[in-house]
């Protein structure tokens, strides 16, 4: 996701340039060769240790993050339409359709799924509640945001279906986000902030807000193309003129884009929090233990920068489109921060863990009757 995100926002600036381009192009490579070799990995897991499978479902933390799967693969969606298509053409539209069908399916079974298993196997009390419960819903909201994306390159039949799904995915995950992020604030009011090895997810509501601004823009905006270009909206497939159609297009993009600032300035406040938490944690602790959930820190700032920047250019705004730089090149700087002590530590050994399986100790046995470890050295 980090990864990914960090592509995009090199290819999407307000102010890129070719070094930039070719940053997010080589980027993009790196991105497909990680989600191909985790996904090895992954398989390869549950396929040596089934039963670590269901032990990991049931943890209440460690479950929360198989929503950034889709959320992962979605960036691969965005920069299929965004380098593929312009360098190799139709072919390439295809392959993003396809792939982007594939997310949603991953996306709804997730959402579908996990509100079950939290509702009947986790259990959850208001002092542990953090942003990764917001992971499994989120991704529903980078779909939708990547329907849009690929609905631009599509033909207008075919991007009116994606376009309909996108809403209605968007609706799925949307407002559940913004309820686990009102019980979230509830936490942080009544509780302590989360402790210095979790205080990153404070970030992660970024998400939401930034990922759903861009897309109720990117949705509207397609609309629009489409409606100037001739087709029918999809709200009104029986207009009686290019004209009306192009009125009610119009108004659409005029309320997603005030709704969509709405939305950016719901996650100006969770980035003044986070920040102001972040700092209170360092300056109180000394020091931030360096672990994988630093990775928290990339895709919700990138995602928010993306927001950013498509409001700069819905707006014609310099100063958004300043702040989208800013943010952007933030959100690189960290992810090259993130990415260099994650590849040391990996070298090492130290940042592996399997917090599903520590209840079990170092070698418990498995379901199958093999074992499984939470040493880093066997991970």
């Amino acid at each position: 996701m980090g990864t990914g995100i960090s592509a995009i926002l090199l290819h999407q600036m307000p102010y890129t340039n070719v070094v930039f381009e070719t940053m997010g192009t080589v980027l993009y490579v790196l991105n497909v060769l990680l989600f191909v070799t985790f996904i090895l990995m992954t398989a390869a897991r549950y396929m040596i240790w089934p039963g670590i499978l269901p032990v990991m479902l049931k943890h209440e933390g460690q479950s929360l993050f198989l929503g950034t799967l889709p959320m992962g693969f979605a960036t691969l969606v965005n920069l299929t339409v965004f380098i593929a298509v312009p360098a190799f053409g139709q072919r390439f539209v295809r392959l993003a359709e396809a792939m982007w069908w594939i997310d949603v399916a991953l996306t709804i079974l997730i959402g579908l799924a996990f509100p079950v298993v939290i509702f009947t196997r986790h259990r959850h009390e208001l002092g542990g509640v953090n942003g990764v419960m917001l992971q499994p819903f989120v991704a529903a909201v980078v779909a939708a945001a990547s329907g849009g994306i690929v609905a631009s390159v599509l033909p207008a039949d075919r991007a009116r279906v994606v376009i309909l799904a996108s809403y209605a995915i968007l609706g799925f995950g949307l407002p559940v986000a913004l309820l686990i992020m009102a019980l979230y604030l509830l936490r942080l009011i009544t509780h302590i902030i989360p402790p210095k090895e979790q205080i990153v997810s404070v970030f992660l509501p970024l998400g939401p807000c930034g990922q759903g601004a861009f897309g109720l823009i990117q949705l509207a905006t397609v609309q629009r193309k489409l409606a100037y270009d001739g087709a029918a909206p999809m709200f009104l497939p029986s207009v009686a003129s290019i004209a009306e159609g192009q009125t009610v297009a119009s108004a659409l993009y005029i309320c997603s884009t005030v709704l969509a600032l709405a939305l950016w300035g719901f996650g100006l406040f969770w980035l003044i929090g986070a920040l102001g938490m972040l700092a209170d944690t360092a300056i109180r602790e000394r020091a931030l233990p360096f672990n994988l959930g630093w990775w928290g820190f990339t895709f919700p700032l990138g995602v928010y920068a993306a927001g950013t920047n498509l409001l700069g250019s819905a707006l014609d705004s310099t100063p958004f489109k300043v702040i989208g730089e800013v943010f952007s090149v933030a959100e690189v700087l960290l992810w090259a921060l993130v990415a260099t002590r994650t590849a040391l530590k990996a070298w090492s050994g130290d940042i592996f863990a399997a917090p599903c399986l520590a209840p079990y100790g170092d070698d418990a046995p498995s379901p199958n009757g093999g074992h499984m470890s939470t040493k880093a050295s066997d991970a």
